[in-house]
């Protein structure tokens, strides 16, 4: 969810899309959405291609909730804690050369490893790093939710009380993580993330800087 690497809708964001496997569908749209899945994780040169592959053994894969371009995030559940989570399956095209592979594996390293350095209730938390098909995957908080970037677009201006509490979260959250030595870098309304509570979170850190990271730049990839 959003951001240079991130996607259109980030993590948990309910867009009311019914499952792909629902028996609600007809067999034909059920074959539709089927193969809506299959053509969008082709292009992005993912590993698993449908709802209900099992990915590190134990996260099931339940349905796609945002792609943009470097990867895509499905909601999934941990078969082994019984909880839902995010999963965001890092684009590494086959075509690219080993040393630009090389560069968004590390990438994908770094997120993990940054956003893991602090935790905060307005922060989503990543849980752990895998692989599938040779591409990176973050397992991350799973959060119920709209971006402010579609709060801001279905709703327009957000009144001044609310904007404050917005505020106020996202400034708690940036804090912390400075005082952990890391900066985000690409704060906007596509990473922030808004329940139907009002708990705001940030998220994305795929960009984001710490001390003693090393700059990790090809052609086309800038971080």
């Amino acid at each position: 969810r959003a951001g240079t690497c991130g996607t259109d809708h980030p993590l948990g964001v309910d867009r009311s899309m019914p499952s792909v496997r629902s028996p609600l569908h007809s067999s034909g749209t059920r074959e539709w959405s089927r193969t809506r899945h299959v053509t969008i994780s082709r292009r992005f040169g993912v590993g698993a291609i449908d709802t209900g592959q099992l990915i590190a053994e134990h996260y099931r894969l339940v349905e796609q909730i945002g792609s943009g371009g470097t990867g895509v995030v499905w909601r999934a559940v941990d078969e082994r804690l019984q909880r839902s989570v995010a999963i965001k399956q890092i684009h590494i095209k086959p075509s690219l050369p080993e040393a630009e592979r090389d560069v968004l594996r590390q990438r994908a390293i770094r997120e993990a490893r940054n956003a893991a350095r602090f935790q905060h209730p307005n922060a989503i938390v990543v849980f752990d790093i895998t692989e599938h098909g040779g591409d990176p995957c973050l397992v991350m908080e799973y959060l119920k939710s709209r971006s402010l970037a579609m709060v801001i677009s279905a709703n327009g201006p957000l009144p001044l009380p609310q904007v404050a509490r917005i505020g106020t979260q996202v400034a708690s959250a940036l804090i912390a993580a400075h005082q952990a030595g890391i900066v985000h870098r690409d704060v906007k309304p596509g990473n922030v993330l808004l329940d139907e509570h009002g708990t705001v979170k940030i998220t994305d850190f795929g960009i984001s800087r710490a001390a003693g990271d090393v700059t990790l730049t090809e052609t086309g990839l800038i971080s």
